[in-house]
């Protein structure tokens, strides 16, 4: 399987070489996705090692482990639903401050550990 991999990859650098994909090129790129997608397909099937958290979820019985994979999903979407409330406090805070937005970005943002900051720069 890495082989199909690898030859994708390999045409891959021909995209931003040539500066587009011609039509050609994009269905032998489809055709070749179809082939690896056959090929999967025909392989043994084994059941995976789980490990870390993985392997904590899955040693849970049924109904604990749906509960928290769903748990999860909720949490992941309050997170998407704060973002860009949180991203823009963050633009204002550093308006405000005379912090380049670029900068504030870059090197800022990725750095604080929570929104404790945020609202602490927001004050």
């Amino acid at each position: 399987m890495v082989g199909f991999l690898l030859i994708a990859g390999m045409a891959a650098f021909l995209i931003p070489a040539t500066g587009d994909i011609h039509l050609v090129f994009g269905i032998a790129l489809l055709a070749w996705f179809g082939f690896y997608l056959y090929k999967l397909t025909r392989g043994d099937v084994e059941e995976p090692e789980l490990i870390g958290t993985a392997a904590a979820i899955g040693a849970l019985p049924t109904r604990a482990r749906r509960t928290t994979v769903i748990a999860m999903f909720v949490a992941a979407a309050g997170i998407l639903i704060c973002a860009e409330p949180f991203a823009n406090s963050l633009m204002d805070a550093g308006t405000e401050l005379g912090i380049d937005q670029f900068l504030l970005v870059q090197w800022l943002a990725p750095s604080l550990p929570g929104q404790r900051t945020a609202h602490r720069l927001a004050a």
